[in-house]
């Protein structure tokens, strides 16, 4: 599959992009060299995937999915860390094989669009739930994040970034 390094136009903050495109969507550096592996990721039937674009709610929903899937306590979420129990599968960690080997049903959760999800996910039987926000909400919300990631440190205004979203310019398309 394509890959190849983006040139994100410099803004007065120095922002410099570190995402590189994979068949025409920006992703993140950690995704670099793990596509084929993600297309490639055994799905169960009995899997649950928790689907989103980044800031669009995802935190709240997999503690939903996961209270409800685990018949868990309410009260005793907000004493674990509910990132191990629902990995992204495109994150350095933990390692795909990792997720792999967790027990049924599993929880999985992806920023990635659709096409660039497990292939067999796609005709298996699995249950996927899609979270999307209003856009106005999510733009201001992830400004707010890659102002605030070291990695990223964007400091360019709040119109060019929403340029940048509008024209597919920042990560997962």
């Amino acid at each position: 599959m394509a890959e190849s390094e983006c040139e994100t136009p410099s803004t007065p903050g120095e922002f410099e992009s570190k995402y590189f495109e994979y068949n025409g969507v920006r992703l993140p550096p950690f995704c670099r060299g793990k596509m084929e592996e993600i297309a490639n990721f055994p799905v169960r039937d009995s899997d649950v995937w928790i689907v989103t674009y980044p800031k669009s709610g995802t935190s709240l929903l997999q503690e939903v999915v996961y209270l409800v899937s685990q018949g868990a306590d309410p009260d005793e979420i907000g004493l674990m860390n509910i990132d191990e129990q629902l990995p992204v599968l495109e994150y350095p960690q933990p390692d795909l094989d990792i997720i792999k080997e967790l027990t049924s049903p599993r929880l999985i959760k992806s920023h990635l669009p659709y096409r660039f999800l497990p292939s067999d996910l796609h005709s298996g039987e699995s249950k996927i739930i899609y979270m999307a926000r209003n856009p106005k909400d999510l733009v201001v919300s992830y400004y707010q994040f890659h102002r605030s990631l070291r990695t990223m440190s964007y400091r360019g205004t709040f119109q060019e970034f929403c340029r940048r979203f509008m024209n597919d310019k920042l990560g997962y398309g």
